[in-house]
């Protein structure tokens, strides 16, 4: 009994000794016993050279996408630019039939919108629609991408409409979510109503038939926007209305674009003709030291950084060095901007070919790694440490590296950035920058 006492009051007076010595900083424990010769010193620096410009996006891949992009919309910075859709139609059912003698009321083609949009809805835009020539096809095993273009045969459709994307809208007496409705031809709409058995029988034989459709939007001089729509949704759809001798009046057949459609987008910049004059000296003609001010980055395979740190491997001369972390830091030149940024950016490293390829810091998580725009001080930051480490360590060439946005395909925004040496009457904090913290290893 005397003996479990003693340990009990052993215990009482060591335990907060104890909790002082927890609570003390983990980095720091031990270093009163490490000798002044033998602690490693821990720098940082973020005065390593940057060479940053913009260039043109080739194109990307754009077929069955979760969202779909239609419109056009003026930029007062990247001109004008547009996104059209190819889709095929398919029959909702098999050896489908009209009737007798069948009377057209209309035919509508219809796109939900997903209440997503770039730029300004009060603008009218002037929708067309086309059939794509019998020669062409879109096959669903197939890749396309956003400068594809197929050959077209006759337009079915031109018509000015007020985009109003978040607005219910009325069918045959019933309220459904918002939707794109755009009525075609009388003279498309008779052609299916009188086609052949034959082309009505099958799905197959009805793309042999209408191989599918082409919707765009006229370019845009000013405002518009860039909408966004759910072609598998139920309501995308196109539906015909019509009656006949057999069953009377008030008949319908819809068509389906959902599931199993192949489709695919097509975005249009026009040369950036319409570009303000600075964008297009250093995108267009080149201007390659225009990117020290600024910088342009654009979605819907509109535009790219491309920079490179041409001095990095300087720093394994020196000594060993460890690199504790590397961080890009890149600021929105004109965070008020109407235009929104984009919502998040990617680091690739460039190959001797020219072409792009993940870094290892990219596979430990966007937690880690970055690339989220943060709105509150409009900037996006990067860890690349192992990639900056392997230009140290390792014999990897320094190629160079390109900043692109993240989904480009599935949205339309675009944005300004500090490029790595601004004017000065620019807050030179703002800078593109790559901050490097790191241990020296020897001295």
């Amino acid at each position: 009994m005397l003996k479990r006492r003693t340990i009990f009051y052993i215990l009482i007076f060591t335990l907060p000794f104890l909790m002082v010595n927890c609570n003390k900083d983990p980095e720091r424990i031990g270093v009163d016993l490490q000798p002044e010769d033998d602690r490693l010193e821990v720098y940082v620096s973020d005065t390593t050279s940057v060479y940053a410009y913009s260039v043109l996006v080739d194109s990307i891949r754009t077929d069955e996408t979760s969202v779909s992009m239609l419109g056009s919309y003026y930029d007062p910075v990247f001109g004008s630019s547009t996104s059209s859709i190819y889709t095929q139609i398919r029959l909702s059912t098999t050896s489908t039939t009209f009737g007798l003698d069948p009377v057209l009321d209309s035919i509508v083609l219809a796109f939900e919108y997903t209440g997503s949009y770039y730029g300004d809805t009060s603008y009218m835009q002037n929708f067309k629609v086309f059939k794509i020539s019998d020669d062409e096809s879109i096959n669903g095993d197939s890749a396309y991408y956003s400068n594809q273009e197929l050959q077209l045969a006759e337009e079915i459709a031109n018509v000015f409409i007020q985009p109003s994307p978040s607005d219910s809208v009325m069918v045959d007496t019933l309220k459904y979510k918002a939707q794109l409705r755009i009525p075609l031809s009388e003279e498309f709409g008779y052609a299916i109503l009188n086609a052949d058995t034959a082309d009505l029988a099958s799905n197959d034989k009805f793309l042999e038939f209408l191989p599918g459709v082409y919707v765009t939007s006229e370019q845009k001089h000013w405002g518009g926007a860039i909408l966004a729509f759910d072609l598998v949704a139920v309501n995308s759809r196109m539906s015909i209305y019509y009656s006949n001798d057999d069953e009377g009046d008030s008949l319908s057949y819809n068509f389906t674009i959902s599931t199993g459609n192949a489709r695919f987008m097509n975005f249009e910049q026009y040369g950036y003709d319409n570009a303000d004059a600075s964008f297009k000296s250093q995108v267009i003609n080149g201007d390659t030291a225009l990117g020290d001010e600024k910088l342009y980055m654009q979605a819907m395979a509109g535009v790219k950084v491309r920079f490179k740190f041409p001095f990095i491997k300087d720093w394994g001369t020196e000594g060993a060095i460890a690199i504790d972390e590397a961080r890009l830091v890149i600021n929105n030149y004109n965070p008020d901007d109407e235009f929104a940024a984009p919502g998040e950016l990617v680091v690739l490293q460039l190959n001797n070919d020219g072409t792009a390829a993940f870094i290892p810091d990219q596979f430990e998580g966007t937690g880690y790694y970055g690339g989220q725009y943060d709105a509150e001080t409009g900037e996006y930051f990067f860890r690349i440490s192992r990639y900056v480490q392997s230009l140290l360590t390792e014999e990897a060439e320094n190629y160079g590296m390109e900043l692109v946005v993240s989904g480009g395909s599935l949205m339309p925004n675009r944005s300004q950035l500090v490029g790595p040496n601004p004017n000065p009457v620019n807050d030179l904090s703002k800078r593109l920058k790559l901050k490097i913290i790191y241990t020296d290893l020897i001295n």
